[in-house]
This record gives structure tokens, sequence and C-alpha cells, in this order.
């Protein structure tokens, strides 16, 4: 073959090659990208964010996409232990049904005899009804308390159930003490608190460790222990299995007969739902198919996994490695030096405090903000710094109320779009918004105040309605097992918020380092992870005369100037739709 055949074909393959990578790699420089929450099933939701307000995207400027969880829990919704994990639940086996007339919360072993750390009470899940008999202490506790009270209250830690034990001074060898109650009927998904107390003026406090009920049987799965209290009026702590408490519960089945009918029709539910597992990959990938915005991130599609799918939309939205330039010359920790007053923020609202938002200020001032010198005076490639400065955030007085023990264990989660080259899609943004497929957007509003933004807002900021003082919850959909304060740190309202590029690069660079994602929903766990870097809070709370800024809400409140309107229904979608078509808000 002529040489100047064999240069001609590889200058070719060199020039395809190139407009592959470029493809695949593609960089559009856009405004403002858009996540939104939603779950596999949405599919109607998603068609009608379509239909309506996805419609008002500038296609050069903006951009939506779909988060959706690409693996599907394999356990039946009737198998789990909530409806918000995909934890199974594993009931009494036939035989123990059958054979087990009482069973217990937990039990003394032999091995337990030597002295262990005590807890004073436990918060605990029920998974069938049943009914509370009778509750037996340890005879240690009863001796050195006098007079000992164990108490058993709802969620909201109203009591409801009440075993007082007065010492006797019995010697029968006996290392328990049992005492019947008034049956009391506790029915599935029922979360209550059972704690101890001493009563009476010679009271003391009990030791810290002595002999105590530490084989958690757990009713052989009619319940769940998912808190422990450490001392009366304190905040629960994660559940281990080598805690233990002085007492124990004794209950029986309400409707055996229910119970039995679901452990013998495991199987059928779990033929059943394989079939429809598969009805519903087929739907995701014949939609993924016909459209170009469903972002599949491979995680377990379930309400726990939100805060890991919110940080790898972030973290795969517009950055190639882990290593790209980050601009860190904000990261500080307290009150930010301020270099220069913009006037385009006008009534705002700025925070700069962790827990602690800056007095608000007079209409008439102008909010300030950092100077783009400022923001691009000092640029750093390692990671290792940036995890000290987050860290030194962490030392500022909230890292002791986060309960994990390595902040760092976070494992990998892939995010890729559904099709072909888009797979590595990246792009070149301002700022990212996060949202909910509940929820209705003003694109043209949001994209309008970020165009006035853009240039003058501070390279770590965020603009939402922000909850503050929100307090940590320990029970239902809410319930925390990891943070440990009685408050959130301020938090964006999950309904809508904006946060800069120079927020996604930090959480971007800091998702395998060290940011925890097990919170138990992905606003709260925004609130923490910037929390260490004190971002500035912009609230929207503007001016009657700014006619460049909305605000957001949280809720389906209707606002002249609104940014967005959430918790709607497909029906409330389109109808606000028509509204917005006609009056031009919503």
């Amino acid at each position: 073959m002529m040489p100047w055949v064999l240069t001609l074909i590889s200058l070719l393959v060199t020039i395809l090659s190139i407009t592959f990578v470029q493809d695949v790699w593609k960089k559009d420089n856009y405004l403002l990208i858009i996540g939104i929450m939603s779950g596999q099933n949405n599919s109607e939701e998603r068609q009608t964010i379509r239909d309506t307000w996805g419609g008002l995207e500038d296609n050069k400027r903006v951009r939506h996409y779909f988060l959706v969880g690409e693996q599907i829990c394999d356990v039946p919704p009737e198998d789990r232990v909530d409806e918000f994990s995909c934890e199974e639940w594993r009931p009494p086996s036939l035989k123990d049904l059958n054979n087990t007339l009482e069973f217990t919360s937990n039990e003394l072993l032999e091995q337990d005899l030597h002295l262990k750390p005590l807890f004073s009470g436990f918060a605990f899940l029920v998974h069938h009804s049943l009914v509370i008999q009778r509750v037996t202490i340890l005879r240690d506790l009863l001796n050195q308390l006098g007079i000992v009270k164990v108490i058993l209250a709802s969620a909201s830690r109203e009591p409801f159930l009440t075993a007082t034990f007065v010492n006797d001074h019995a010697i029968n060898g006996s290392l328990t003490v049992a005492k019947s109650v008034k049956p009391h009927l506790l029915h599935k998904g029922f979360e209550g608190i059972v704690t101890f107390e001493a009563v009476g003026p010679g009271s003391v406090t009990p030791v810290r460790n002595m002999r105590c009920f530490h084989g958690w049987n757990l009713g052989n799965g009619l319940v769940t222990v998912s808190r422990l209290i450490p001392e009366k009026g304190t905040q629960p702590l994660a559940f281990n299995n080598q805690s233990c408490v002085p007492f124990t519960l004794h209950f029986t089945l309400w409707d055996t007969d229910k119970l039995t009918r679901h452990v013998r029709g495991r199987g059928s539910r779990q033929l059943a739902w394989a079939q429809k597992m598969e009805v519903l990959k087929e739907m995701l990938r014949s939609e993924s198919d016909q459209f170009e915005d469903l972002m599949l991130v491979d995680l377990v599609d379930v309400y726990r996994n939100l805060p890991a799918k919110l940080l790898h939309f972030i973290k795969r939205s517009g950055f190639k490695t882990l290593h790209d330039l980050v601009d860190t010359s904000l990261w500080r920790i307290g009150k930010v030096e301020l270099e220069e007053v913009n006037p385009h923020l006008r009534g705002g609202r700025v925070e700069n405090h962790l827990g602690n938002p800056a007095p608000d200020r007079d209409s008439n001032l102008d909010l300030p903000v950092i100077s783009r010198r400022a923001q691009h005076d000092k640029r750093v490639t390692e990671s290792k710094k940036m995890e000290v400065v987050y860290k030194t955030g962490l030392a500022t007085g909230w890292k002791q109320f986060i309960m994990v023990p390595h902040l760092s264990s976070v494992s990998g989660v892939s995010v890729h779009c559904a099709k072909g080259p888009r797979v590595y899609e990246r792009h070149n943004f301002s700022y990212i918004l996060k949202t909910d497929d509940d929820t209705f957007v003003d694109v043209l509003q949001v994209t309008r105040a970020l165009s006035y933004f853009e240039g003058v807002t501070p390279s770590l900021w965020v603009w939402s309605s922000f909850k503050e003082m929100w307090p940590v919850a320990w029970a239902g959909k809410w319930g925390e097992q990891y943070y440990r304060a009685l408050s959130y740190p301020p938090f964006p309202c999950g309904a809508g918020y904006v946060i800069s590029k120079g927020v996604a690069q930090f959480l971007a660079t800091a998702a395998d380092k060290f940011l925890y994602t097990g919170f138990q929903g992905e606003d709260v766990a925004m609130g923490i992870w910037l929390a260490g870097v004190n971002p500035t809070r912009f609230s929207g709370e503007w001016t009657d005369n700014d006619s460049h800024v909305c605000g957001w809400v949280g809720d389906d409140t209707c606002h002249p100037t609104g940014c967005n309107k959430a918790q709607l229904s497909v029906m409330d979608m389109y109808h606000t739709w028509n509204l917005y078509k006609q009056c031009g808000n919503m």
C-alpha cells in the first residue's frame, strides 16, 4: 500500500477518534443544571414535568435530569422492616409460632453475669401486632434503687404504661423480679420508647456497669430495637448488639393466624415481586430509550439512599475527576472577611455563622458579597488541603454530634445517563438546582435571577428558603440515627434550592473522601455537609421593588413572585401549568 494512503488512513482515524472523544466528553456551557429527585415508579410525574415547566427551559442555558436509582429493592414491600429502606424483616418461624406462647425483647444470658455498660432504655418498632403482658427487671437494680419504674411511651414520649417495682428484700436466689401489667395492644408500625427510672426520696443513681439483659432476641423478629437511650432526657444512640438494659418486656401475639399466613406466603410474594421487578425494569428501559433526561444512579432506589443519590449527581454533573481545580479561597470558619459591597442582592439575608443567622438587615442596606478578585486569588488542587479545612470546620462544634465510625468510609456510587455516549457526559455550569418531581419550578424567573447574580455571587453560595433549628427526630420517616444534636444546622428547603459551582465543586471533590451519606434525608444532609465550610446563605427575602429575585417555598402556597410551588399531584401540576400560561405566574 502506498505510504500516502497509510498516512491518509491514519489521519482519518485520528480525526474520527477526536470527534468521538469530544462527543463522549462533551462539555456544554450551561447557566443551570437541574436535578429532579424522582422514584422508579414516578414515570407519570416525570412526564408531567416534561409536558409543563420542563418546556420553559432554554436548551442552550438550562438542562434538567431526573435522578432515579437504577437498582430495584429485591425484597417485596410487605417483607421489609419499613417502607423507607430495603432491609428485610425476618419474622418468627412457623415452628416458633406453633411452640412459643410468650416472646421477650431480650433475655439474661449466663455469659452476661459479668459487668457491662448500662443503658436506661431503648426505642423500638413493632412489626406485627402484639400485647404487652409482663415486665421483668434485675434484682440488683432494685437493691440499689429501692423503687423502680419501667415506663413505656409513644414516639411523642407520652407514657401509656408503667410498671412499678418495690424492693421487698426477699432472699430467694432469683436474679430477676417479674411484674404483670394490664395487657396493652401495640399495633403493627407502632414506635415507642421504654425506659426505667428511680423514684422516691431515697433514690440514687445506679452504677454505670452491672449485670444486665443482653441477649437481644427481639421477640424472634416481632420488634426491632432502633435506638438506645443512655440516660433520661438524652438523645437516643444507634443500636448495637453489645448493649444491654436492666429489664425486658414480655408479650404475646395478636392474631397469630394472620402472621402464620404471612410467613407461609413469603415464597409466592417473592415470585410475584420478581415479576413486577422485570416489568419495572422494562418501563425504565423504555423511558430511558425515549428520553434523554433520565440519569440512573447505581444504588437501590429507596428513601434512605436519597443523600447518596443527590451527592453523586452533583459529583458527576460537571467534573471529570475528583482533582479538578477547586476554588477554596473562601473556605473559612466563622465570619468571612468581606471586600466588596454589591448592590445587586439588595433585600436578601446572609448567614455567616454555623447555626447563628446574621441579624436581619434593613431592606435598604446592600448585602455584602465576596469580590471576584477575592474568589480567585487562591486556587489549590490538593484535596488534602480541602479536607483539612473541612475537618477544622467540624471541630467548631457539631462534629461531636455525628455518630459514625469513619466519615471516610463512603463507598463509591456510579452515576450515568441512560443512553450511549451520554454515559460520560459532563457540563460546564454556573449553578445547580435541586428539586422534587412533585414541584413546579418557574424556570424563567429562576434563570432571570441567576443571570442577574452570575459573576457577583460568592463562590460558596446557597439560595433557598432555609429551615433553622429544625428538631432532630428519632422515629418515623425522618428518624435520625447518626446525628445526635437536638437540632440540625440550617439546611435548604428540599422543594427547591440553588447551589453555586463552588459548593458543587466542594461536594464533588469531598464525596469519596469524608462526607457521610447515611443521614435520614438529602436536605438535612446538605446542611450537615456544608456546615463545616459555612457558605453564604441567600434566603430570598426580597423587597417588593426588586423584580429580579423570586422566592422559594416548601409547599403549595401560591405567591406571585414565587420560584416554585411544591407538593403537587399530577392533576395539580397541570392545573398550575394552565394558570401559569394564562397569568405568567403560579
